[in-house]
């Protein structure tokens, strides 16, 4: 009878086996118990056998019935063995102990579960298969080196009698692992007793490191770098961390680099991270730029390797998120070394990733592709993006727990794999999707083309986007800690109950905030020895992986946190530092430390809280007072040279909520006098905004030719409650007649709008022009919209009924009518999924919120713009909070009369915005009769409004009514 038959025969007579092992207990409810174990245990084993301990098949066993892995587990598993080696059938008996330790290394790597439990389980497998193993055998050499790895691992009982348990099971085997009889486990036992000496903790502290130093390096005997080139690599690494202990640090600092000349993000990336990283820190705080910068370099190239490689842009996004203290590093290492460029680069790799992808492979072609499979391949490309947007918003956050004491090499452990989850049906079908792009490219058959490229990280030539009256001032703020979880309840009750500032919770900062301001000149200035560029050697995925492990890990997704925790330097940069002169191009980098990040924050989230207060109108100057000042906007405008007549603003984070165009400075101008104002006031050729440098680069790289005729497409109040938006549009539709479509009113709807005829004229449109209301999302920011005539009354829900998601999906008008954004809509999914725009100039929002973004440590710029942006707009107007319908619908006329005199869509909407806040009641009257053509009855109604509504001589002096919009791209 073989094993199989065997075990099945077993555990079909589970009776008559629970009979012999319980002989005298009644207890049936005890008796039930040991069943379900010794059930569990006999389909393990015979799993074990029947998939040759494929973890795939395991796993998955493990992970259904996990809560029976505990200590009854440990105790029935010695019973079960007993049992089955009581067969005396000496080659079943074999086979019986390999399953069982192979079932105890599945076990002991089990992701899930308590991991306690799971070593307990383990060492108790190891020992019923010592206990049967020949002494001094090969295959009792292997158990006492798994055993010695599980006491290494182990979390209960003490940690300096494990430790001596381990390195007493792993000199066991070193008496049948010989460098003569077995040269490759001799080196990995070598490795791992290593590294139980390095952590011992009975004797002497610099002899166990002495001795640890010996093991490693008699393990580079047999691994040498072409033999066993990751070994090598790894025992290098843990060198490393040896001499680190040691206080040699120069040593250690050339282990880390010998490691890394293997561990390239191509080959390993995992153990490049790691090591990367942990030379960065170790450079870092030895003020050692360079080899910093070189660390850093490695752990960022991973960082980007693993999220390609990632396929959902959650975990995208994570990838990024849980690796943003590198970045930071990385930028404080470049500023000490005044490398400026490298600095700025640094903070672009870290924001706006997935639009600078999306941007960069909307285009991409294969040359020999035909106007057809051109329009297929768009197709697809844009319903993959939709699924895995449905997926990123449907997915749950994963928390992964790391084991951050692990460090053994070469276990004789087969590799560890996650348990496959069950398949959804959006995963099915973008598996589905995407095998029929592959196929479509294979259909195209262009051997030089590739879907997605890989965005090369670079700096965009400045001299192309800037002339010498232009500066780009570009902010950053790396992330802060935020407070555990557990604590949070606690805090929340005690701002409440002290009537602190609602629901705003604060940790010091540990980091401060960057500006960096990027200007060019018209003169050759002396060349920098600095390059722009890619840094080298690109790397690829995240994750900690064990202090030099044998075993060749898949990539996985989930990046780590370096173990290395050494204190960091305060204040590495200093406040001010002067800029750098190359390639025409000056870059001056300034640091405010963490008290002005601070009190940075502290502003920013009170301007936050006041927002949907009745107030916020009235307290939003004194708020743009108090953040101009946080953000130290005097020393940066000091910085500025005085011929400068233009800013782009690239802003981070929670500094893209911000009008940052409506802040007050002062500037010192060339005849020694100052200038005190708005910025608006401060610059004559206007404020733009930018998502990023690189994104920025790419409208530039898209800008066309006016054609003959600038069609219009617009929509016209949908929800008719906007009495104005007639105005509005009618008044701006004339200098388009007759090239104009407008869906007005009730034609308005979502099916008239996404119609083939009304699709196809919104495809034609140089400028596209949104006069509705408006509704950010910020749960979900891609079910962010603008709302279009109903077709079905939405039904009202009472308010003790809605959750916190209706509230956001659904929004209610003046007249008491509820719209739900999604069915009465067009989201940003929508728009990243159907429009298209190949020539349009610039998309007007003029509608409530339509700027707002997502608000990700990762700054990944989610929200209306980008959907218009990825669509083709090369401009987008938008605004950053919900804005009256009298004043918006003015200030868009008024932007449009100057778009025709000057062109330039930051100047006119700046033109607009001065306009606006400095006319008096009576000009604006004026205005309206003699250039809006508003008839003298109408006139003569609003100003009886006007006086009523607005009763300041210049009645839309204040920031609420003309700031709210900003110029974004070109």
């Amino acid at each position: 009878m073989g094993l199989i038959s065997f075990l099945r025969n077993l555990a079909s007579q589970l009776g008559e086996f629970l009979g012999n092992n319980q002989a005298g207990n009644g207890d049936n409810s005890e008796i039930g118990e040991r069943e379900d174990y010794l059930k569990f245990i006999l389909e393990l084993l015979q799993a074990e056998e029947e998939s040759n301990s494929d973890v795939a098949v395991i796993y998955p066993m493990l992970a259904q019935r996990q809560h029976l892995l505990n200590a009854r587990f440990a105790e029935i598993l010695p019973q079960v063995a007993e049992s089955l080696i009581a067969d005396k059938n000496p080659k079943r008996i074999n086979s019986i102990l390999g399953n069982i330790e192979n079932l105890s290394i599945d076990i002991q790597n089990f992701p899930l579960g308590q991991r306690a439990n799971n070593i307990e389980i383990a060492i108790t497998g190891y020992q019923i298969v010592l206990s049967h193993r020949e002494p001094r055998s090969e295959e009792w050499a292997q158990t006492q080196n798994n055993l010695a790895t599980a006491y290494f691992d182990r979390i209960r009982g003490d940690r300096a009698e494990n430790l001596e348990s381990a390195i007493e099971f792993y000199t066991n085997a070193l008496t049948v692992y010989t460098r003569e009889a077995f040269p490759q486990d001799w080196a990995m036992t070598q490795n791992n007793l290593a590294n139980a000496y390095s952590d011992r903790i009975r004797g002497d502290r610099a002899d166990n490191l002495e001795n640890a130093i010996e093991f490693y390096t008699n393990a580079l005997t047999v691994y040498t770098p072409e033999a066993f080139p990751q070994e090598w690599a790894l025992t290098q690494e843990n060198l490393a961390y040896a001499y680190i202990d040691l206080k040699n640090n120069i040593a250690a600092i050339e282990h880390f680099k010998s490691a890394l000349e293997v561990l390239t993000p191509g080959t390993f990336p995992l153990s490049c991270l790691k090591a990367g990283e942990n030379l960065g820190n170790l450079a870092f705080e030895l003020q050692d730029w360079e080899n910093a910068i070189y660390g850093y370099e490695n752990a960022i190239s991973a960082v980007e390797q693993s999220r390609e490689w990632a396929t959902s842009q959650r975990r995208k996004r994570e990838i990024l998120e849980n690796a943003l203290n590198i970045y930071e590093k990385m930028v404080q290492s470049c500023i000490n070394a005044q490398r400026y460029e490298t600095a700025l680069l640094t903070i672009e790799r870290s924001k706006s990733r997935t639009l600078i992808e999306l941007l960069d492979n909307a285009n991409l072609y294969p040359q020999n592709a035909t106007d057809n499979q051109k329009q297929r391949l768009d197709q697809l490309r844009r319903q993959i993006f939709r699924v895995q947007q449905e997926l990123d918003s449907n997915e749950s956050p994963t928390e992964t727990e790391t084991d951050t004491n692990s460090k053994t090499q070469g276990r004789n452990i087969s590799p560890t794999a996650s348990s496959p989850s069950p398949i959804s049906n959006l995963e099915t079908q973008l598996k589905t999707l995407q095998q029929q792009l592959s196929e479509l490219v294979t259909e195209i058959n262009d051997p030089t083309f590739t879907d997605t490229q890989k965005v090369i990280p670079q700096l965009p030539d400045f001299t192309q986007l800037l002339d010498p009256q232009t500066a780009l001032i570009q902010w950053y703020l790396p992330p802060n800690p935020k407070p555990p979880l557990s604590t949070v309840p606690i805090i929340w009750m005690l701002l409440q109950e002290y009537n602190c500032m609602a629901g705003i919770l604060f940790l010091r900062p540990k980091s401060g905030f960057y500006t960096f301001i990027v200007t060019t000149s018209a003169e050759d200035p002396p060349k920098s020895p600095l390059t722009r560029g890619t840094l080298k050697n690109p790397v690829p995925p995240l994750l900690r992986g064990v202090r030099g492990d044998q075993t060749q890990i898949e990539p996985a997704e989930d990046p780590p946190k370096s173990p290395l925790t050494r204190g960091t330097l305060k204040d590495p940069v200093p406040p001010l530092l002067r800029g750098v002169r190359g390639d025409q191009t000056q870059i001056q980098p300034l640091y405010f430390p963490p008290e002005n990040r601070q009190q940075l924050d502290t502003d920013i989230a009170t301007y936050l809280s006041d927002y949907r207060q009745k107030t916020w109108g009235d307290t939003l100057s004194s708020r743009l007072i108090t953040l101009a000042t946080s953000l130290h906007l005097n020393e940066i405008l000091d910085k500025i040279p005085e011929t400068i007549e233009k800013l782009i603003l690239i802003p981070h984070c929670d500094l893209h909520l911000l009008p940052l165009h409506a802040l007050k400075g002062k500037r010192q101008k060339a005849d020694n006098t100052e200038k005190t104002g708005y910025l608006i006031d401060l610059f004559t050729n206007g404020i733009q905004y930018a998502p990023s440098c690189q994104i920025l680069q790419r409208l530039h790289q898209r800008q066309r030719q006016s054609p003959p005729k600038t069609p219009l497409f617009a929509i016209q109040n949908p929800t008719e409650d906007l009495r104005y938006t007639e105005i509005e549009v009618e008044t701006i539709s004339r200098k388009f007649n007759p090239d104009t479509h407008i869906l007005r009113n009730e034609q308005a709807t979502k099916n008239a709008f996404n119609s083939p005829k009304n699709l196809a004229q919104l495809s034609t449109a140089y400028y596209a022009h949104f006069s509705c209301h408006g509704s950010f999302n910020p749960q979900n920011p891609l079910n962010s919209a603008l709302i279009l005539a109903r077709e079905i009354a939405t039904p009202n829900l009472p308010e003790n009924r809605e959750t916190t998601e209706d509230q956001h999906r659904y929004i209610t008008i003046r007249d008491g009518r509820r719209f739900d954004t999604i069915t009465q809509g067009l989201t940003l999914k929508e728009i990243f999924a159907n429009l298209k725009l190949p020539i349009c100039r610039l998309v007007t929002l003029s509608a409530c919120e339509t700027g707002l973004v997502n608000r990700l440590s990762t700054d990944e710029y989610i929200g209306l713009p980008s959907g218009f942006l990825y669509a083709g707009a090369i401009n987008v107007v938008s605004s950053l909070w919900s804005v009256g319908d009298f004043s918006t619908a003015f200030l868009m006329v008024r932007f449009y009369q100057e778009l025709d005199k000057i062109s330039n869509v930051t100047i006119a909407l700046q033109a607009a915005q001065k306009w606006l806040k400095s006319v008096s009641r009576q000009d604006f009257l004026i205005w309206l009769e003699n250039e809006v053509k508003m008839d003298r009855d109408q006139v003569t109604n609003l100003k009886n409004f006007i006086r009523y509504s607005f009763p300041n001589p210049e009645p839309f002096a204040e920031p609420q009514y003309w700031a709210a919009f900003c110029a974004i791209g070109l």
